[in-house]
């Protein structure tokens, strides 16, 4: 599938479920506010044990919808830089009036990535939910969107996806942990954590 297929194909997906759904976690296609908190709660660790992390880091959230992990990262973080992405024009309208003073693009990664000027850099890519929509590709997509991220990022990129042991619907992609796991990636560490994979790439 074609990037610009692949991209169609995503905001039609989630402009049915805000349609459906509205603001909310359904209409980012989460089954619940639950679900959704505990997957930032365990990306927000990640940040929190990196040692070398900085005092006002820069965070590139990937796929933001209504940008709901911006509050958390500011309690955290006060000082924080934040940058969210998404496709949907919509739900970045929905962001926008709630946080006026986050960077907000409309803009696809693979676009984000390409057009970002030579020196733009991250401290972390955070990535929440939107590796889990099933497209023709998905495991090469994902490697080129995290070697691009990862490229870009001074410190780390974490990620979630989904256990294979739970069922889920068949527009989502549900992965072997044992298998992301076990694949021989240099300077990956993997943490299991409520039945999600979490990632987190780091410096040394």
């Amino acid at each position: 599938m074609p990037s610009r297929e692949r991209r169609a194909a995503t905001l039609r997906y989630f402009t049915d479920c805000l349609r459906a759904e509205g603001v909310g976690p359904g209409g980012v296609d989460w089954a619940s506010a639950s679900s959704q908190q505990a997957r930032f709660a365990a990306l927000l660790d990640l940040l929190k044990r990196d040692a070398q992390r900085p005092p006002a880091p820069h965070v590139l959230d990937v796929g933001c919808g209504f940008a709901d992990l911006y509050p958390l990262l500011l309690h955290e973080w006060p000082d924080l830089r934040y940058t969210g992405c998404d496709l949907s024009a919509d739900h970045l309208a929905v962001a926008r009036a709630r946080y006026p003073r986050a960077a907000l693009l409309c803009q696809d990664i693979e676009e984000l990535l390409r057009e970002a000027s030579p020196g733009q850099r991250w401290d972390y890519a955070l990535i929440s939910g939107t590796f889990n929509l099933r497209t023709p590709r998905w495991e090469r997509w994902v490697a080129k969107t995290l070697e691009g991220l990862w490229a870009r990022c001074r410190r780390g990129v974490a990620f979630n996806l989904l256990d294979r042991d739970v069922p889920r619907p068949p527009t989502v992609v549900t992965v072997s942990p044992a298998y992301w796991g076990c694949k021989p990636k240099p300077q990956i560490f993997l943490t299991r954590s409520l039945r999600a994979l979490h990632t987190v790439k780091r410096r040394a």
